[in-house]
């Protein structure tokens, strides 16, 4: 399965943090699956092996960013993708055994979403199928942030169907026309396939920037050390 991470021309000095936990907390790509930088101009930086960079163009603005991944995505093959932008940066392993689960959703049931993080925690919920340690569960028809760039696979026709070009991602997520649409959104509680931080609020870095976006979790010293060091003079 394909990680598209989304970035900017502003925001395009991320991916070398991003690739640091990708490396470290899925080592050697323990699942099949490649990962692909959707952005805009060339990075100034090579990228490792298992990553790709993909040009969607002339980097417009926020406003513009919708109607690139509508042409985008209606260029390539895949049913079903991970999704995620360049500011959700993972700070602990990731969980093979939920992440299999869910992707087997995917594929037998008919699941247009299923957010990878604790996206559904505070929300509410029906439980779809209970495990020993995690429960899967299904977002409520009335939830908010039914769609949301956090980490989540995606069907990539529930994934276009709200994008409107004239619009930002930021809109997309608030847009209500999803609530009751009959499509089955699913996530999990009690345990994630991903925990993730979030760095950028705002167009500026958080000061918790390496605090799980989620739960009371936090990156260990070490990675910000490390992405400090590859990032440089953002954290000062």
């Amino acid at each position: 399965m394909t990680i598209y991470i989304l970035t900017s021309d502003r925001t395009n000095w991320l991916i070398k943090g991003m690739q640091y936990c990708i490396n470290k907390y899925w080592p050697d790509h323990t699942f099949p699956l490649s990962v692909k930088i959707l952005g805009y101009k060339n990075l100034d930086f090579e990228l490792d092996e298992g990553f790709e960079f993909i040009s969607l163009g002339e980097d417009k603005g926020p406003n513009h960013v919708n109607l690139d991944l509508i042409n985008f995505f209606n260029s390539i093959d895949d049913s079903n993708f991970i999704f995620t932008c360049d500011d959700f940066f993972p700070i602990r392993k990731i969980n093979l055994h939920i992440f299999s689960a869910l992707c087997k959703y995917m594929e037998t049931d008919d699941i247009s979403r299923i957010a990878l993080d604790g996206h559904v925690n505070s929300k509410p919920y029906t439980i779809y199928k209970d495990y020993d340690s995690f429960k899967v569960v299904e977002l409520s028809q009335i939830a908010d942030y039914r769609k949301s760039a956090v980490w989540s696979i995606w069907s990539r026709d529930y994934f276009i169907k709200y994008l409107h070009g004239t619009s930002n991602l930021w809109e997309w997520e608030l847009d209500t026309r999803c609530k009751h649409d009959g499509h089955n959104i699913l996530g999990t509680i009690g345990e994630h396939a991903i925990q993730a931080c979030h760095l950028i609020k705002r167009g500026k870095l958080k000061s918790d920037w390496f605090k799980d976006s989620e739960s009371d979790d936090v990156m260990y010293i070490e990675d910000r050390l490390a992405i400090k060091q590859l990032i440089g003079d953002r954290f000062e």
